[in-house]
């Protein structure tokens, strides 16, 4: 698939076969601490080129998960703790998933419902994406470390 169209991003997205297998370690960005981030691979039965990103900054309360289609971009995201300003000049406010359109690729934002977790708590807000991002993580996230807890 060179060119992705808007069906194509919703049916992966509501694809169940997504799979991550193994555990997730965050990594400590050293020209960003306290920032974390993590990049993991997502396998599918229909072998679409997918990756997770992950980014944690609890010094500026932000975190994001994102679907990335390799070459194409992000197709679909969560970010809390962020405001995020639409091609409209909507402005979506903290808690909003991204989500990919052929006009305005990953520049749509819109509140969800169904996340209740806070940027605070990088684990249950994972478990949130995964479930209403049809991901199954065969493994377990390890929390990220923040610079108080870093050994000296």
């Amino acid at each position: 698939m060179t060119t992705l169209h808007e069906a194509d991003v919703l049916a992966i997205v509501a694809d169940t076969s997504k799979v991550i297998a193994g555990d997730i370690a965050w990594r400590i960005q050293p020209t960003m601490t306290p920032a974390s981030k993590f990049r993991v691979s997502v396998a599918t039965d229909d072998d679409h080129p997918l990756f997770i990103e992950g980014f944690y900054n609890p010094s500026f309360g932000k975190l994001s998960f994102s679907v990335i289609f390799q070459g194409q971009g992000r197709i679909y995201g969560l970010d809390l703790g962020r405001q995020h300003r639409n091609m409209d000049g909507h402005i979506v406010e903290d808690t909003h998933k991204v989500r990919w359109t052929e006009g305005e690729r990953d520049r749509q934002a819109y509140e969800p419902q169904d996340i209740t977790a806070s940027w605070s708590d990088p684990l249950e807000a994972w478990r949130q994406f995964c479930l209403e991002a049809n991901l199954r993580h065969e493994g377990r996230m390890i929390a990220p470390v923040t610079q108080g807890e870093l050994a000296l």
